[in-house]
Order: structure tokens, then sequence, then C-alpha cells
């Protein structure tokens, strides 16, 4: 079995096949891969435990890599004794207080919390029987940003909440973005709305991208990074609760920890063929203009996905396989959009699922290839 679906009968067919996977599946195409980060454990508290022998997708654990900090592994609480299941060392603190969401048992959506004392926070209705760590980075304490000028009637979320004023920084090519917002503009109506910010020139990407983000009482949020374009080229980032979505939990709080990709002009895109079921999907919105078709790209040891896919074929998650170069050591499950997850597997697989599988974002997905 997996961490995933194990009430819904539908599915648990497609976990049982999966587990055989897993069970297939080595890590040893990545024997003679020297990772670029050194992988140190994280000494858990509170009855925290690693979930590697349950699920394969590996031990807590973080490295430090040219200032990005990464984390991996997976954990659970049998005892329930408290959220708080680790603590970062000096070297590896955020530069503020992160709010991020988290993958937990049975496809629910948990929260990540990191504080800027390293403290660590594991939450959400599932928690406690599984949480991924797959896929988080954030630039380390003492990195200098560069801020981000917000729109008129948005607001840093630093001096209400602590999160950081939203920055950047540019490390190999690769943006990493931390701080968060608040705003007191009305929701979806007029200009500045939900557009917060022009995408400063360094930061730009080559492809229309749709990050999931953290919003206020543990929401899901979406938000837009668009490229320069003569097309609403004052207009350049956006957020909403879901893609067109009506509801303002953004406006209360967003949390922009975790976001990274290539900057414009740094990656060769490579693309991801699907297997029959998913088909590529272009939203109708500004990102029409730059459509972001299935593709991967790995800098050093990070593997990047970008691009919207659509489930065409009922029942079906299997999404295709990643190459060599781009495959993980251990399962890893993330959150793509704001009903779908994805499952790599060291074989490459790909497979999404969630309650709604019409349509998911690859957008902003970032690991390290050893994780």
């Amino acid at each position: 079995m997996s961490p995933r679906f194990v009430r819904r009968p539908a599915a648990l067919i497609a976990v049982l096949a999966l587990a055989a996977g897993v069970a297939a599946a080595a890590p040893a195409a990545h024997a003679s891969i020297t990772p670029a980060c050194v992988w140190q454990s994280l000494y858990l508290l509170n009855g925290w435990q690693s979930a590697q022998t349950s699920w394969n997708t590996g031990d807590p654990e973080y490295c430090v890599d040219n200032g990005i900090v990464y984390l991996s592994g997976s954990l659970k609480n049998p005892t329930n004794a408290g959220h708080e299941f680790a603590v970062l060392p000096p070297q590896a603190l955020p530069t503020s207080r992160l709010d991020l969401l988290a993958y937990t048992y049975d496809g629910t959506i948990g929260q990540l919390i990191i504080g800027p004392d390293g403290a660590m926070y594991a939450d959400g209705s599932d928690a406690d029987q599984y949480t991924s760590l797959a896929g988080v980075s954030f630039p380390v304490a003492g990195t200098a940003l560069t801020p981000l000028p917000l729109y008129p009637g948005w607001h840093s979320g630093q001096a209400q909440f602590g999160a950081g004023n939203p920055g950047y920084v540019i490390t190999d090519g690769i943006v990493h973005w931390t701080g968060s917002l608040t705003t007191t503009n009305t929701p979806n109506t007029g200009y500045p709305g939900n557009y917060f910010a022009m995408v400063p020139g360094a930061a730009h990407a080559d492809r229309c991208l749709n990050a999931t983000v953290y919003t206020y009482g543990d929401h899901v949020g979406n938000m837009a990074i668009w490229p320069p374009s003569t097309v609403f080229s004052d207009r350049d980032m956006f957020v909403s609760d879901t893609p067109g979505g009506t509801t303002s939990y953004y406006a209360s709080f967003t949390s922009l920890a975790g976001i990274s990709y290539p900057a414009d002009g740094t990656a060769t895109w490579q693309p991801l063929s699907l297997q029959d079921g998913w088909a590529e999907v272009t939203p109708n919105s500004y990102c029409q203009y730059y459509p972001s078709a299935p593709s991967y790209y790995v800098q050093g040891h990070v593997a990047y996905l970008i691009g919207w896919i659509q489930q065409n074929q009922a029942g079906a998650e299997f999404v295709g396989t990643l190459p060599a170069i781009a495959r993980p050591v251990h399962d890893l499950y993330m959150i793509v959009g704001p009903d779908g997850y994805l499952h790599i597997s060291p074989n490459g697989n790909m497979y999404v699922f969630g309650e709604t599988e019409d349509w998911v974002r690859l957008d902003t997905i970032a690991y390290q290839t050893s994780s």
C-alpha cells in the first residue's frame, strides 16, 4: 500500500498496483551520481518517526546547497504527542517563518510550518499518519534577498504574521521566492485587485507558471507568474484561491515560500511524453499566450517540472515516465494544484491522483534527485 486513498475502493486497486512497483524499484541508477547536497538527518521530537520503512519515501533529512536549504523524506507520529517534529540547526535556518502546504496521508493537504528559530511543525487532519517533506526548499538565513515592490493596496505579511517580506534570490539561474503578502483590495474586481506586483526582469520565467501556494486558514491558493509581453504587461503576478476562484483567503494572507523555477533563458526544457489518458491543456486565460507544455529540466542535481495536464480518460493515474537523470531515489509525494497530487517513483513513473482529476499543474515542482 501507499500513503494515499486507502479508504476509497475505486482507488485501492491502483494503490496495491503501485505498491508492487515500489517493491521492484531500486535506486541503483543513482549509484554513480555524486549528490550536490550532503543529506543530514533531522533529530525527531515528540514521538515523530521516519515513515521510510512503511512507504519507501525516505528518512526526514535536510541539506544545504549553495545557500538553499532542501528537505526530503517523510514522517509519522503514532503517539500524536505534538505538532513540533524537529529543529533545524543554525546553518539551515530560514530567512523568516515559512508557511507551506504538505502532502499528508490519504491524499489530504496538511501544513508545514518552519519558524525562524528552526522549529518545524506538521499539522493537518492526517499529518500524524503521514507527512511528506518532498520538494521543499528555501533560502538560508542571511541570504541577501531582492525585495519585491508591491502594487497599491498590497502589503508585506511580515508585520502581522512574521512570515517575511516578499523577495527573491537567484542562485545558479534559479529563482527562489520567500516572504508573504496581504491586501485590502476587493477580490477579483478592478485593478490592481488580484494583481500584486510586476515580476522583476531578472526573475522572469520563459513560460507561464502557476504555483500552488499556502493562503490564510490553511487553504490552497494559486499564484500566476507571467512572462514579459505587451499583453497585460503591467500585471505580471496574480494570486487567487483557485483558478477563477471567488473566495478571498489569499487576500488575508498568501505565502510565497518554497516557490522556485529557472529564470528566463537559463533552462533547456525537455518534453514529457504523456501516457494515454492524459493530455496537455492550455488555460483559458493570459496563459494561453504562453502555454507551458509538460516538460522537465535538470540543473545540477535538482529536477524541475512545468506544464498543465488534463485527464481525458476516467481512472487514468499513470502520467508518464521521467528519464533516469530526473528520477528520485525514493518515492515522492507532492501537491500539484487545488485537488491534485503527484507521486514520482524511483523508476521514474509519474502518477497523478486526487478528488478531482480533470487537470493539474506541474509548475514549480522541484526536488533533489538524491531525495
